[in-house]
């Protein structure tokens, strides 16, 4: 997870979902910003739930599972 061989924050927390062997479903959510605004929620035990900017949402999953996985 602290890698820096990954070329983006998606890329990486792609690799840590993988990993976990975690599925995902990615919506986007209508909105008046320039910018795609996703919804990704998350199948697990405890299932999560991750809105925001497409620019930050993965760096978002990267920082929730480096707080979970300690």
């Amino acid at each position: 997870m602290n890698s820096k061989e990954y070329s983006s924050s998606k890329a990486q927390s792609m690799a840590v979902l993988d990993a976990l062997q975690l599925t995902l479903r990615t919506r986007t959510l209508e909105s008046k910003s320039i910018e795609p605004i996703l919804m990704i929620e998350l199948d697990c035990e405890y299932d999560a739930c991750f809105m925001g900017l497409e620019s930050e949402i993965y760096k978002q999953i990267i920082d929730y599972f480096r707080v979970m996985l300690v």
